[in-house]
């Protein structure tokens, strides 16, 4: 019974952070006039005078498909239209120039892997479960993996990331490449899974409060991004969480037809 329950919040809140940091990032595209979450490069030459409109146009849509989830409108159709927004605004563009920025590349589709964790817990798309749980966890192995060792990499730039009021900044950028080293590990590991992610979220979501929420207002400008993001990654890890426990445990049955459903053993 207590692990059905921690499935069940754990679901929760990991929606609503991961929907609010996309709306964080929707509502700066406008004033950005650019697709603003995973910072994606310029366009191609071709493409460069629609830039400005291609942030309203996305921004837009990923409002409507927010606030189509939000009041259980065609939830289906708006998880599936907001990973496609991704897709194209995003992931097309981090391809189109050859995967230059990997943290940020990689990014575009765990934020993708997750609108699909999402599509399946809904009646008629169990059956995808397992195989939208492993290509979730080998994202999420990748994004660890990627960042972690990016921040050994650019140690100097990740340093100056840390606040000010923090001290040790040097430490606790190497321990943070660390955590993200082990826990790209930890993800593959069955019996570690639940910890992994628990833990990944809980040092996010230590992100968005001490770090991104400090830039923000000291900054504000690009800084929103990662703020929004910050949320979204912490919603991603907590929704991993909800299928661990559902997919682990014998106390956590499906939920009654037409809402989220746990996965069946």
């Amino acid at each position: 019974m207590r692990s059905q329950v921690f499935a069940k919040y754990s679901f929760t809140i990991g929606s609503v952070f991961y929907f609010s940091g996309i709306a964080i990032n929707a509502i700066y595209s406008f004033f950005k006039g650019d697709f603003a979450m995973t910072r994606p490069r310029l366009y191609p030459e071709f493409f460069a005078d629609w830039t400005p409109e291609m942030g309203y146009i996305s921004g837009g849509i990923l409002l409507v498909c927010i606030v189509m989830y939000v009041f259980n409108f065609q939830r289906i159709g708006s998880l599936v239209a907001l990973g496609t927004t991704f897709l194209l605004f995003a992931t097309f563009r981090h391809i189109l120039l050859l995967w230059q920025d990997p943290i940020n590349s990689f990014k575009s589709i765990w934020v993708i892997s997750a609108a699909f964790l999402l599509l399946g817990t809904y009646k008629g798309y169990e059956k995808y479960q397992n195989k939208i749980l492993f290509a979730g966890i080998i994202i999420t192995c990748m994004y660890f993996q990627v960042c972690g060792l990016a921040h050994f990499r650019f140690i100097d730039l990740v340093s100056q990331m840390v606040p000010d009021y923090i001290p040790y900044r040097l430490f606790f950028a190497y321990l943070t490449g660390l955590t993200l080293v082990l826990a790209s590990i930890g993800i593959l590991i069955p019996y570690l899974r639940k910890a992994v992610a628990l833990l990944s979220a809980l040092q996010i979501f230590g992100w968005f409060l001490l770090l991104h929420l400090y830039h923000v207002i000291e900054k504000g400008g690009d800084e929103w991004i990662g703020l929004g993001e910050s949320l979204t990654f912490t919603g991603i890890c907590l929704l991993l969480v909800h299928y661990f426990y559902a997919v682990e445990s014998k106390e956590a049955p499906p939920l009654v037809s037409g809402e989220p459903r746990l996965i069946n053993r």
